[in-house]
């Protein structure tokens, strides 16, 4: 396509952007693809299939059931063990610096003066 540089072509480039937008926000090709397969169906097929769907998206986004790759779960994981170790360090960093902490204690975050107020 040449350019465009038209109210038209420009007003084009708009809604193409934001079709884009919108369907990579819930799945892109494959929300196309979902889309397309719904098209293919009688209008009754249709009335029957899309209320299932919503349902099931609806308890599964609602947290009634979930569903997890091996990979979310390592993530997960470790998200959580990183965040752990933060706090703990923080505060272990808390309590040496009111002194309730033995100074044989190994900490990894220091109290400093002078810190951005807020």
């Amino acid at each position: 396509m040449d350019k465009l540089d038209g109210g038209f072509g420009n007003g084009f480039l708009s809604l193409q952007l934001q079709l884009n937008t919108l369907f990579e926000e819930v799945g892109g090709e494959r929300a196309i693809g979902l889309l397309d397969a719904l098209g293919r169906l009688s209008s009754a097929e249709q009335k029957l299939l899309i209320p299932l769907l919503t349902k099931v998206v609806i308890r599964i986004a609602s947290g009634e059931i979930r569903f997890f790759s091996q990979e979310d779960k390592e993530h997960k994981v470790f998200e959580e063990k990183l965040f752990q170790e933060i706090l703990d360090d923080l505060k272990k960093a808390a309590l040496k610096e009111s002194g309730s902490l033995p100074d044989n204690t190994k900490r990894v975050f220091k109290i400093v003066e002078g810190g951005k107020g807020f």
